[in-house]
């Protein structure tokens, strides 16, 4: 790999212990002061998770502390810059209140009073965003796994719910996917993103190589949520960046040009949100072309240029339709304001 550790850790987002074993080096020791703050942050999950369980708030840990342990024997292993739990859309609203008790503040929209609204939001987005300004640590709470969509909405519950398991860690009770529906996630959520953070890609790697899957039911799953493409990328990115590690079962599918996009986004010196229209379209055709699914290619375009900033005007009515028209008002009004 031939990234400087400057990169792989800022750019890329590997701990500098992931970083160690990538290059065969041992600096661990200069980097206690992160260490630590990692262990704070396991603590401040630990008090939050205890406290939804306390109030009877249903949720699923989703990567985090949990999956550092599965992968790497040690919670605090890879980078952690956010917490993301899985809740029931009723209950967005009171586990909100519990954030906001440890200094947790909107990063992107007040959660809105009104059910109507809070409805909208829902449909919207896939997660509520929080942010701890004194740590800098992000909340974000899902009511759906996916912005997209990959299969029925009823399927994907079904799906989840014979793929959930419970276990225990630092003496308390978590509910987690299961191994393979897991991976599939990772992979489903590095391709969405382009794989630009190769710290979800170091992710597939130690989980190959730590806990593989059962090819027969993780291909059924595969074919379930259409994620074919999905996988063959993640394939190619493996190949390219970690030559030598073990392969997802391959799905037989043309993601040459998907491939090529996701190199070049990995490649790129800051992989910052896309800002200008041709970054957002190439974006928008790369995102299409994984998966022939015709629902997920809707959704997909039913997204596209959404932003949840729109959700800060209080005067729009509480009707869908009102924030599909107004956003390029909005996006001008936070341009030019």
């Amino acid at each position: 790999m031939n990234f400087s550790r400057e990169i792989l850790h800022k750019r890329h987002r590997l701990s500098h212990a992931q970083i160690d074993q990538l290059l065969g080096k041992e600096t661990i020791k200069k980097y206690l002061p992160q260490k630590l703050h990692r262990l704070k942050q396991l603590g401040l999950f630990l008090q939050l998770t205890k406290d939804l369980r306390e109030r009877d708030i249903w949720f699923m840990i989703i990567k985090g502390p949990l999956l550092s342990e599965r992968l790497y024997g040690d919670p605090t292993f890879r980078v952690m810059r956010d917490f993301d739990l899985l809740v029931k859309p009723v209950d967005v609203g009171r586990a909100v209140q519990i954030f906001k008790a440890y200094g947790y503040e909107p990063d992107n929209f007040s959660w809105p009073q009104s059910e109507k609204k809070q409805k909208i939001a829902a449909s919207l987005t896939n997660q509520y965003l929080m942010r701890n300004r004194e740590d800098n640590i992000v909340a974000e709470l899902h009511w759906n796994l996916f912005t997209v969509r990959l299969t029925k909405p009823e399927r994907l519950q079904k799906i989840l719910d014979s793929n959930s398991e419970t276990t225990t860690f630092s003496g308390q009770p978590f509910h987690v996917f299961s191994r393979e529906f897991e991976l599939l996630y990772l992979i489903i959520h590095g391709g969405l993103h382009a794989w630009n953070r190769l710290k979800w890609l170091a992710d597939i790697r130690a989980y190959l190589d730590k806990l593989p899957p059962n090819n027969e039911a993780f291909n059924k799953l595969v074919t379930e949520l259409h994620a074919h493409r999905f996988v063959d990328v993640c394939n190619a990115a493996l190949e390219k960046y970690f030559p030598g590690a073990l392969l997802l079962p391959n799905q037989g599918t043309d993601v040459s040009k998907a491939a090529a996009y996701v190199f070049e986004q990995i490649e790129h010196e800051s992989g910052d949100p896309k800002e200008t229209l041709s970054e957002k379209v190439a974006e928008f055709r790369y995102k299409m072309s994984l998966s022939g699914y015709l629902p997920y290619k809707r959704s997909l375009a039913k997204v596209f240029g959404s932003t949840k900033n729109d959700l800060n005007y209080d005067f729009l009515p509480p009707y869908k339709l009102f924030f599909y028209l107004f956003r390029p008002f909005g996006y001008l009004h936070r341009k030019f304001s």
